[in-house]
């Protein structure tokens, strides 16, 4: 009985011991926490919504993409996955929101010019506002949401945010709602970086040079507001 009751034990014991261990090797570390993008609006620091932030389209490879600029996990998953940084007032301020100075505003991930300071206003949306932006620097598309319509970085395709027409705000009567994280403030004086331009979009470019684009006008695009939300922000106004 005694013998019986020794192997029972040991048996036992070694099924703990294994299980501990399955357990601990499926927990992840942090350095593979950081190869994810964070959580969307509100979340906390830290937290994984299984998006890896290295993630890229099929058409471009990795080798090509690592010749952008590199991203934090919260710039990746606003510029790469479509997520939004939260506004001014919520326990958080935005980098450029409230910059007036002179310069020059570019794509945080490959450095193609996007807007000027000229093009800046103070909209009080709680993201910086642009109303027009460098020509042919700005690509609009449907939002996936049926009712927006997003903007990207021409060059590299990055998500900035969204455009919004109708509300009065300027004369242009236009406001590019844009993440703070989306873009990099280079001060009148300043020189920026040289534009990443891949192999592919170098091809492209020559190709349509001197061509009509066929993007759809902005004026056929759903998602237009008439109005800017006060607080809470409603998700009309979010870039």
């Amino acid at each position: 009985m005694i013998r019986f009751l020794a192997v029972f034990f040991s048996i036992l014991a070694l099924l703990i011991f294994g299980a501990a261990t399955l357990i601990k090797r499926d927990k992840p570390s942090q350095a593979d926490a950081e190869g994810y993008a964070l959580t969307q609006v509100g979340g906390q620091s830290g937290q994984i919504i299984g998006q890896p932030v290295e993630a890229t389209n099929s058409s471009t490879s990795q080798k090509a993409m690592n010749q952008y600029n590199k991203l934090t996990a919260e710039e990746a998953r606003v510029i790469l996955h479509k997520g939004t940084e939260r506004p001014d007032g919520w326990g958080y301020k935005g980098e450029y929101t409230k910059t007036d100075a002179q310069g020059l505003y570019c794509c945080r991930q490959c450095n193609a010019p996007l807007y000027t300071s000229e093009h800046k206003f103070q909209s009080h949306c709680g993201w910086p506002a642009f109303d027009d932006e460098i020509k042919g620097s700005i690509r609009r598309d449907a939002d996936a949401d049926g009712r927006r319509v997003e903007i990207l970085c021409e060059n590299c395709g990055g998500h900035l945010g969204h455009v919004f027409k109708g509300e009065g705000l300027t004369k242009k009567n236009v406001r590019h709602c844009v993440n703070s994280v989306s873009m990099k403030f280079y001060a009148k004086g300043t020189e920026p970086p040289k534009k990443v331009v891949l192999g592919e979009k170098k091809a492209e470019q020559k190709t349509v040079e001197q061509k009509t684009s066929v993007q759809m006008p902005a004026d056929q695009l759903p998602g237009e507001s008439k109005s800017i939300v006060p607080a809470p922000v409603e998700p009309e106004s979010l870039p």
